[in-house]
């Protein structure tokens, strides 16, 4: 029975091998342009995409601040230009005295530093009443025949030690102190000179007696009166060979004192002292203090000039403050309370001549010392 059934089976077969054979054709004819990419692979090609896209945010916002910086330092620029315009143009020359420069800061002086809080010369002057140089009674009234006397006695240049309640060695301490103010200002007078002649700008004639200052304001010449003051004031602060010896000659003065012609004039000594709201102290031929201090007069003329200080207090927290002259700023008021106000005021010049031409960027630490090749500018 089978037999006649094997032909059947045999062409069954044959059909059936194709079909059976199909699922291995694709695997032999895989397309071989798709290949595998593994996990770390995908995961660096995101990170350059992440990088540059980052340096791409950060290129950006570099241009973005750059030209808000622009547009910042010409409107900051056009300011101080109209800034010196205005100082230069519509501004007068001011003429300054030691009286102006220095007596304004000593009488601040008087309110903390010793022995000038007890002197008092500026704020509280003595008059020959603080010594019992008057006829005025304890309720008021004078007495005239002691009016009388006294006025002899002055007149005739007697000593003060006949007048009954004279305070002979509170007159001797006040002009020990007249003294010390007088050469205070004149020590002053020489560190100012000497920080004006350090700074590129100009100066013609002797700063000592008479000259004209041009290439800074009159705000910047008063920091550094100030900043002067503030040295002579301090301890060891009268350096000056000739100054010391003229406050010695005062101090070490044993002579007693008589009136020189009237109650208000005394003589010590070398030393004649005028007692009045405006004291006055010579010592041989030398003016110690009244017009002139220690023979020194110090008249200087400020042309009109732009300052510096000036500039840079009236751009102080408006929209064109930025972040270079608020750093410059800082630097010089450092220098300031570090008594270095030369290098406070060469600061401040050159922070506002570079902004003047449009660079404010350069840094204080490159702002403090002049330039090499800039100096004084200096003619008689």
């Amino acid at each position: 029975m089978l037999r006649p059934l094997l032909p059947q089976v045999v062409l069954a077969l044959l059909f059936l091998t194709p079909i059976l054979l199909i699922p291995a054709i694709p695997l032999m004819a895989q397309d071989t342009s798709l290949t595998y990419i593994p996990e770390k692979s995908k995961s660096m090609s995101n990170t350059f995409g992440t990088r540059e896209q980052k340096a791409l945010e950060e290129s950006v916002a570099k241009s973005s601040r750059d030209a808000r910086a622009k547009g910042l330092d010409r409107n900051t620029q056009d300011a101080l230009r109209q800034m010196e315009q205005e100082q230069t143009t519509r501004g007068l020359d001011v003429s300054l005295t030691p009286q102006t420069l220095f007596l304004v800061r000593l009488r601040q002086t008087e309110q903390h530093r010793e022995p000038f809080a007890t002197c008092r010369v500026l704020t509280l002057p003595k008059l020959p009443r603080d010594f019992g140089l008057s006829p005025e009674k304890e309720d008021g009234w004078t007495d005239n025949v002691k009016a009388s006397w006294l006025s002899q006695v002055a007149s005739a240049g007697r000593p003060m030690a006949e007048v009954a309640g004279a305070d002979e060695p509170g007159v001797r301490a006040y002009r020990d102190c007249v003294a010390l103010y007088g050469v205070t200002i004149a020590q002053a007078t020489l560190l100012l000179v000497e920080d004006l002649k350090a700074l590129p700008i100009e100066i013609q004639g002797d700063p000592r007696e008479s000259a004209t200052i041009r290439g800074i304001g009159y705000d910047d010449v008063q920091v550094l009166a100030d900043a002067a003051v503030d040295r002579a004031a301090g301890p060891g602060g009268i350096t000056d060979g000739f100054l010391k010896r003229l406050l010695a000659s005062v101090l070490d003065d044993p002579v007693a004192c008589t009136f020189d012609g009237s109650l208000q004039n005394v003589r010590c000594g070398a030393s004649k002292l005028g007692l009045s709201s405006a004291p006055t102290l010579t010592v041989g031929n030398v003016e110690v203090y009244g017009s002139s201090f220690a023979g020194l007069t110090a008249s200087l003329k400020v042309s009109r000039t732009m300052s510096y200080s000036r500039a840079i207090e009236q751009l102080r927290g408006t929209s064109l403050w930025t972040k270079q002259m608020q750093e410059a700023a800082e630097t010089a008021d450092k220098r300031v309370s570090e008594g270095r106000s030369r290098e406070a005021t060469s600061i401040r010049q050159r922070t506002v001549s570079a902004a003047l031409r449009g660079q404010i960027q350069a840094a204080p630490d490159e702002l403090r010392q002049p330039k090499s090749g800039g100096g004084l500018q200096q003619k008689r």
